[in-house]
């Protein structure tokens, strides 16, 4: 052990025959505790809000689609699905054929949008990420499988039979409305209500009977075996596509939703930063207490030969006990708090609308170890100005009257 730092132990630990110096001591290691516990909750909920998100859209959405820019209907590419599924990490290339629509029900009605797919399809890619609510999946026959917010507003419920209308342009003898009696035989829940309240699925045979697009789709749904790798596949899928295909990524699809996420980050960060920057400036005036009532011992230390320089490391060595100590147990405080929160839920919120029956809280290793460094350069920039203050000291006259 370094002589310095056994000063500092000394001094910060084992202090006896003051309880001054333990007090203020306890006091700047409980701000670091907070400052340190407060900047990693902050970041934690806002990386398990997000977590949350890209888990959910994932989820309910096609990680890549593949549209037409010409045509909204098109025929089918074999030769397309073939070539594509050969590309490193693309699991799953299926066919859909989406529609606004308006679904009715006895004086009710509501505008959906209705994707129609295989259900083979539909329960690889989209459903695991459906809480079944009541019924059952079956896209047999004119049949569809319903978002919980509109049966709600509909009134509806598995087996009534429910009316489809697709309206092009205005209505008249020459162009009706198309009408179509379908069986609502399931309803699901994708735990955000504003997609429960305008989704609707069925089978691709209904879809293309019901819209009169017979062998014609909107597009290909991509699933991947890894959403990490979503922006190098969309890449070498912008490489191979013919024109007029182009595809679009669950990030270009949610883009606006994830930029104000990105936007609300810095400045809660920030704002809560302020906490630890506090805590910071409380080290400099505990290190600076700790000078005035140490005055005489860092004299006696100076007039027996130890350097000035020796004395600023020493009190640099106190912050950084400081600072190591708070930052550790403000990490400890708050994975205990991440633990508590995600297996308890001490503090819940409205899932309709956050997605989520719980405040998410996800504390990283690389949020822990950039919180940590930050509070740890913050102590010592903060242990500058009293260690440059104690090796200014003189014994002469600190000793004069002694």
């Amino acid at each position: 052990m370094k002589f310095e730092f056994f000063l500092a132990y000394r001094s910060l630990i084992r202090s006896r025959g003051n309880r001054f110096i333990p007090f203020i001591r306890t006091l700047a290691v409980t701000g670091m505790v907070i400052g340190t516990a407060a900047l990693m909750i902050t970041a934690g909920i806002l990386n398990g809000f997000e977590e949350n998100m890209i888990e959910k859209i994932t989820g309910f959405d096609a990680h890549l689609r593949i549209s037409n820019l010409r045509d909204a209907h098109f025929q089918k590419d074999t030769s397309l699905t073939q070539e594509f599924l050969s590309l490193p990490h693309i699991h799953t290339m299926a066919p859909y054929l989406d529609e606004e629509v308006i679904i009715r029900f006895k004086d009710r009605s509501e505008g959906i949008l209705l994707e129609c797919m295989e259900e083979e399809d539909f329960r690889r890619i989209l459903m695991p990420s459906k809480k079944p609510w009541a019924g059952r999946v079956d896209f047999s026959g004119n049949s569809i499988y319903l978002g919980k917010g509109v049966a709600d507003i509909l009134g509806v419920s598995p087996g009534d039979t429910v009316d489809l209308l697709l309206i092009k342009g205005l209505p008249s003898p020459t162009n009706p409305a198309r009408i179509q009696a379908v069986q609502v035989t399931g309803i699901f829940s994708t735990g955000i209500s504003e997609y429960d309240k305008s989704l609707a699925y069925g089978g691709l045979d209904m879809g293309q009977s019901f819209l009169m697009a017979p062998d014609r789709i909107s597009g290909y749904q991509i699933l991947l075996d890894d959403t990490e790798f979503t922006d190098e596949v969309s890449a070498a899928l912008v490489d191979k596509l013919p024109y007029p295909y182009y595809s679009v990524s669950w990030k270009d699809r949610h883009y606006t939703l994830f930029r104000w996420l990105e936007t609300q980050k810095l400045p809660i960060i920030l704002i809560f930063g302020l906490i630890a920057l506090v805590a910071a400036v409380n080290i400099i005036s505990t290190l600076v207490m700790i000078v005035l009532v140490k005055e005489k011992e860092i004299a006696v230390l100076k007039s027996m030969g130890m350097a000035s320089r020796r004395i600023k490391k020493l009190f640099l060595m106190d912050g950084l006990i400081i600072s190591l100590t708070g930052s550790v147990l403000g990490v400890l405080l708050s994975l205990f708090i991440e633990w508590g929160q995600m297996t308890f839920g001490w503090f819940t919120i409205s899932s309709d609308v956050y997605f989520i029956d719980r405040v998410p809280v996800s504390i990283s290793p690389l949020i822990a170890l950039i919180v940590m460094g930050t509070a740890i350069v913050l102590a010592l920039i903060s242990s500058f100005y009293p260690a440059a203050k104690a090796s200014a000291v003189k014994p002469v006259e600190i000793l004069r009257y002694e």
